[in-house]
């Protein structure tokens, strides 16, 4: 065994229960449900996704205290782009350091 837990594959059940168990609903329902919401569990305090700017490589952290995940976002925001998500907003995290280019111009 590879030491990770196994779920059960329900499809079958799910395939066979009657389609007046899965009431119809519109897209713009739907829409609003599941992408333009996101639902956390409350023993979760927040999740960083952080996106090394040298790598690549994409990676998940998942909290249940506010405190360990401000060290955890002060340690990554130098090397990577983090997007924040808790109970109340969807926040992107980046610092904007002067060696890369910007669309912004400034006028003194």
């Amino acid at each position: 065994m590879n030491g990770k837990k196994y779920f059960h594959n329900n499809w079958k059940e799910i395939q066979a229960t009657p389609a007046e168990y899965f009431p119809e609903i519109t897209w713009e329902e739907f829409y609003e449900w599941r992408v333009a919401s996101w639902e956390l569990p409350s023993s979760v305090c927040c999740i960083i996704r952080e996106e090394n700017k040298k790598t690549g490589k994409i990676k998940e952290h998942v909290y249940s205290r506010q405190s360990s995940a401000v060290k955890k976002l002060e340690t990554i925001v130098k090397d990577s782009h983090a997007i924040v998500v808790n109970h109340e907003a969807v926040s992107s995290v980046y610092i904007h350091t002067p060696n890369e280019e910007s669309n912004e111009q400034h006028n003194i």
